[in-house]
């Protein structure tokens, strides 16, 4: 069996709305829909930070969006910064560890349908083309070393920042 890396989100702690008494729950199933091209997938509530907005590459994937940065390849940036991606949490329903893709996908499936499923979607978001559910990805190990893409400068990658290849830093303690 191959390891999967699973589509996950990350939420606020502070200023997600929660009904009163319900406790968010790692593992807890999240259904998440681009309303610009319809593409939906499941995944788990998997991280808290800042804001909402956040996922796994896996679940950027799913969602057929491009998750790295267009200038500083292979660094992850990109994504999209318009207001198209709909989070619906079911806090109660969590899928427990290990957290199998096939089934973070069921459960988030079952439970979009049981709260009224594309039409129930279509009255918050009448003009959103149809859905299509999520597109397959598996993310292994690379295939290949930075030291590949440092065979000559045009093949070399830009860094951003302080950034530098791992051959360039200096050995010993910082």
């Amino acid at each position: 069996m191959q390891n999967q890396i699973g589509p996950y989100v990350v939420l606020s702690g502070v200023s997600l709305p929660v009904p009163g008494g319900l406790v968010l729950k790692k593992g807890c199933v999240v259904f998440v829909v681009d309303t610009k091209t319809g593409i939906y997938s499941g995944a788990i509530y998997g991280d808290v930070g800042r804001a909402v907005g956040e996922a796994s590459l896996a679940l950027a994937l799913m969602l057929n969006i491009n998750p790295f940065s267009k200038k500083y390849f292979p660094k992850v940036g990109g994504g999209t910064s318009d207001r198209r991606i709909f989070h619906l949490v079911f806090p109660e329903t969590v899928v427990p560890l290990p957290w199998d893709v096939a089934s973070i996908q069921q459960q988030a499936k079952a439970a979009f349908d049981a709260w009224g499923g594309e039409q129930e979607l279509r009255g918050l978001f009448p003009s959103m083309p149809a859905m299509s559910g999520p597109r397959p990805v598996v993310i292994g190990p690379p295939d290949h070393t930075l030291q590949d893409f440092e065979v000559n400068d045009e093949l070399r990658p830009a860094f951003k920042g302080g950034d530098v290849p791992k051959g360039e830093l200096e050995s010993g303690p910082v």
